[in-house]
C-alpha cells in the first residue's frame, strides 16, 4: 500500500468546485480519487470509464 505524504492543492472557482463534487458524487468516488483517475496512469481510459459510467 502507498503512503501518501505529499499534498498539492488547486485553487478552483465556487462553480467548478460544484461541478467537480457532482462528478465525483455521480461516479461514487471521493475528490482525491477522482483527480488521480483523471490525471494518472492511463489517463485516456480512466476519463473514458468516469463517462461511461
Amino acid at each position: 500500500m502507498r503512503k501518501r505524504s505529499v499534498g498539492i492543492n488547486v485553487r478552483v472557482t465556487v462553480t467548478e468546485k460544484k461541478k467537480v463534487t457532482v462528478l465525483a458524487r455521480k461516479y461514487g468516488l471521493l475528490l482525491d480519487k477522482l483527480a488521480r483517475s483523471c490525471t494518472l496512469g492511463n489517463a485516456q481510459n480512466e476519463r473514458a470509464a468516469i463517462i461511461e459510467r
